[in-house]
């Protein structure tokens, strides 16, 4: 701690990463008495008043820091943010009781999408539950989705293989695909994945040649 007094943490200090994920920030709240930092993080402290460390937190999340940052990253396995050319990194800023009007707007949007967030999350969990416990039935025979302590199978329900329900369980052989650029086929991977659906706008192409190899088995029909 004593080593260098630089890297002595105080309050309102910005902190970015440096070294291998680059650019995540964070203000320092409620600072402890004694604190430093590793070599992966840097401490951006501000020499006057001129700038709030709010402010420029949201500086360094926007789109002309990561453009900054793309083309002075250096190193060809771990990528690393240099500190000369940090320095470099220019950008607009207005009067601080503008940046501080700035900070106030995205910290009111922050908390909204934040409540969002905790709003999807709660009902996430709610169909979970649901989907775990939608077999308890009530009198009228079908799943009582108001009650589900305790689930129970209606008796005229029956177990069913994925066999006898669907007409196809297949995917691709596994030889890596030729992919190209233009007319293509749409090839569906794990990684188009969205949630429970399915984001075509990403999806690679393969070849019209490579696709009939497995036509039969992997045609997605809507």
């Amino acid at each position: 701690y004593a080593q260098d007094k630089g890297i002595q943490l105080h309050e309102h200090d910005l902190l970015i990463t440096k070294d291998g994920t680059i650019g995540k920030t964070a203000v320092v709240i409620d600072c402890p008495e004694k604190a430093t930092l590793n070599s992966g993080v840097f401490v951006v402290r501000a020499i006057n008043n001129e700038v709030v460390p709010e402010f420029l937190h949201y500086v360094l999340h926007s789109h002309w820091f990561d453009l900054f940052v793309r083309n002075v990253l250096t190193g060809s396995t771990i990528k690393h943010l240099n500190q000369e050319k940090f320095y470099k990194f220019s950008f607009e800023a207005p009067d601080v009781p503008t940046q501080k009007k700035i900070v106030e707007v995205l910290e009111s949007i922050e908390d909204v999408i934040d409540r969002t967030k905790e709003t999807i999350a709660k009902y996430r969990n709610l169909k979970i539950g649901v989907l775990e416990d939608f077999v308890k039935v009530g009198s009228n025979g079908y799943p009582d989705l108001l009650n589900t302590s305790k689930p129970v199978i209606a008796k005229e329900w029956k177990f069913r293989c994925l066999d006898e329900l669907t007409s196809k369980i297949a995917d691709r052989d596994h030889t890596t695909p030729i992919y190209v650029k233009n007319d293509g086929i749409l090839i569906v991977s794990p990684k188009d994945f969205d949630d429970e659906n399915i984001d075509f706008s990403n999806c690679k192409m393969i070849s019209l040649k490579a696709h009939l190899i497995n036509r039969k088995r992997t045609d997605i029909e809507p």
